[in-house]
């Protein structure tokens, strides 16, 4: 399963209140619950915990700290929620299997508004190991962009502009069609399937042209696990020549008959419960259906 890291840069600016911190806290712990729901178990960091800076003068390992020696209530949510950081924060940034990779590229940096350039190990990291990087919700929006130099036997240097995926809070999740495609790209991951209880087997169509051939489709996707209902057909469009024609958060599938010269369509319910989800339901009926 993939492995994240923990993006630095994203520490600043540094909170001024002590509600900002109990924000921002909450932010990435709702961010890490949902993660660990996908079965991401592990955060990538350089040192650990004391490298999250909140403020000037305290950081996520004082938070922690503070939280595990407040004996006063053992179920406190912020006793839960430094159980959940200890879980998944792990250094360094690179385990051992992976120390070689960093040797790929001589020089990498963030390139701040100003010109600046900037260390980014950890969005460097997620580049390299092919997964993502997170942060905190700062408010701001967070550096996702790295200069990668690339040093030859000539004089000349190779500079490209990679975007990193980078999340910061779990209404990211829904948004971000980068990530999900990567999530559901991943052999761990999988969807519950459609209960018995929830699975619509009769369906009406609205009365088109077409209305026989997709009720003979719907038909079919209805035996498959992950669907749930047919919920209406879609406007007919006979340029389109792929099979799934638009992915919705709420585990809605637009989908295309592109075979058909007509090219009818129908949406359709999932047992997806998000747009991560939706994205592996999308996958896989497209692998199985619309080839």
């Amino acid at each position: 399963m993939l492995e994240p890291s923990f993006n630095e840069l994203s520490i600043h600016p540094l909170c001024e209140t002590d509600v900002e911190v109990n924000r921002r806290i909450s932010a990435l712990s709702k961010l890490l619950s949902k993660l660990r729901y996908y079965g991401i178990k592990t955060i990538r960091i350089e040192n650990g915990l004391s490298d999250i800076h909140l403020k000037d003068d305290f950081n996520l390992s004082d938070y922690c700290s503070n939280s595990q020696h407040n004996y006063n209530d053992s179920t406190s949510e912020a006793r839960t929620i430094a159980q959940l950081f200890y879980s998944m924060f792990r250094a360094p940034y690179l385990s051992d299997d992976n120390e070689d990779i960093v040797a790929s590229y001589s020089d990498v940096k963030y390139v701040d508004i100003y010109g600046k350039e900037n260390d980014c190990y950890g969005l460097y990291i997620a580049h390299l190991l092919k997964s993502f990087a997170i942060g905190l919700d700062t408010g701001v929006k967070s550096p996702c962009k790295i200069k990668l130099i690339r040093r030859g036997l000539s004089s000349e240097s190779e500079i490209s502009e990679i975007d990193i995926i980078h999340l910061s809070n779990i209404e990211q999740l829904n948004t971000n069609t980068n990530f999900a495609d990567l999530m559901s790209n991943q052999p761990e991951f999988s969807v519950k399937p459609v209960s018995s209880s929830e699975k619509h087997t009769n369906f009406t169509l609205p009365s088109h042209h077409g209305k026989n051939i997709c009720y003979r489709h719907g038909k079919l996707l209805l035996e498959d696990p992950y669907i749930k209902d047919i919920l209406t057909s879609i406007e007919w469009d006979s340029s389109e020549r792929e099979y799934i024609h638009k992915i919705y958060p709420d585990g809605s599938i637009d989908i295309r008959l592109y075979k058909n010269k007509k090219g009818y369509g129908l949406r359709i319910s999932t047992s997806a419960t998000d747009l991560v989800e939706t994205y592996w339901v999308a996958k896989h009926i497209n692998t199985r259906y619309g080839k």
